[in-house]
């Protein structure tokens, strides 16, 4: 009898020690998969690393030559101005050295890009002006600068009410895609009736008309590469013709990487009446609104809308007008003009 429970129980060790041998085998066998994985994705990020680095490295495509031209918004630029194509060149590498960045805002120009150039031509404004949204808020619509500006234009508060863009409790338009870029449309065109030059142009939106205005006065130039101007002013200007040079010669076939993203829907612009307090998710459910697209379209508005109007860019591949518990008013056009200076 104990013979027999003793054999038992040696039996019962024996598959517990075979059963223990398979669970450590196995866990061997996923440690060394699980290496070999991160090995072949390291070996993967490493090529990525050196094909970026080999990128960087070859600079001829990046080299600006004295006896080349850059087209900027239009205009014909010849490098060689050595000043011009020092400045330049410095801009250019710049951004030899952010690939990542720069397939990500090209990424985010296939979004925003045709209603830019839409309110571009609206104003008969060349398109090469799209890169000032890109080097001012790296098109991300919602943005604050340490300066207080908004938006895809980086308008201050002062300027956005120029251009009747609305800062309240309720919304700040300066964060509307569509209506804050149409305004900055209107602006750069005044900006270049004051100037007829676009260097100068781009400048005064940065630093400022006035001060630029003072600037050439004082100094008697008439041309911004002899204008002394704060380094950020210079950086600004060059760094928006050196986004426009390499994109549009395509140097890291960056053409691609617009069709990363779904253009911004098309939309109208209309008025939206909220009677009560109202989650703008809640507010899309209860009217078969994608949240995703009428977000994407209306970042300016508040996850929760507090009772009042609000101007609203509305989708119009929605099946139907008539939507329940809100009333819609198309927004009567009121023309822009900038203040008296």
């Amino acid at each position: 009898m104990v013979f027999t429970r003793l054999a038992a129980f040696a039996v019962v060790v024996v598959l517990g020690m075979l059963a223990l041998a398979l669970i450590i085998n196995a866990s061997l066998e996923n440690k060394y998969d699980e290496r070999f994985a991160r090995l072949e994705l390291s070996q993967d990020n490493q090529k990525k690393s050196q094909d970026s680095l080999a990128r960087r490295v070859d600079s001829k495509p990046w080299q600006l030559h004295a006896n080349d031209t850059v087209i900027f918004c239009k205009v014909a630029y010849p490098l060689a101005d050595r000043v011009f194509r020092e400045r330049l060149q410095e801009a250019v590498f710049h951004f030899r050295n952010l690939d990542g960045w720069l397939y990500d805002k090209y990424q985010k120009l296939g979004r925003y890009q045709p209603m830019i150039e839409s309110a571009l031509l609206a104003e008969g404004l060349p398109t090469d002006l799209e890169y000032l949204f890109v080097q001012e808020s790296g098109l991300d619509p919602v943005i604050v600068s340490w300066a207080k500006a908004a938006g895809l234009p980086q308008f201050i508060i002062s300027t956005a009410r120029d251009f009747y863009l609305a800062v309240n409790s309720l919304y700040d338009e300066r964060k509307n895609p569509i209506k804050s870029v149409k305004a900055a449309c209107k602006y750069l065109k005044i900006l270049y009736s004051y100037f007829d030059d676009w260097p100068l142009a781009l400048a005064s939106y940065n630093h400022g008309e006035n001060a630029v205005k003072a600037k050439l006065k004082q100094q008697g130039v008439s041309d911004f590469v002899d204008l002394a101007v704060p380094k950020e002013t210079y950086y600004y200007v060059f760094r928006i013709i050196a986004l426009s040079y390499i994109f549009n010669r395509d140097i890291m076939d960056l053409r691609s990487w617009l069709k990363q993203m779904d253009p911004l829907p098309k939309s109208r612009e209309e008025y939206m009446v909220i009677k009560k307090p109202t989650k703008l998710v809640n507010l899309c459910q209860d009217n078969n609104l994608d949240y995703d697209t009428f977000k994407l379209l209306n970042p300016h508005l508040n996850p929760v809308l507090s009772p009042g109007k609000y101007p609203v860019n509305k989708p119009i591949i929605i099946a139907h007008d008539n939507l329940k518990e809100l009333n819609f008013h198309l927004i009567p056009f009121i023309p822009y003009q900038a203040s008296p200076m």
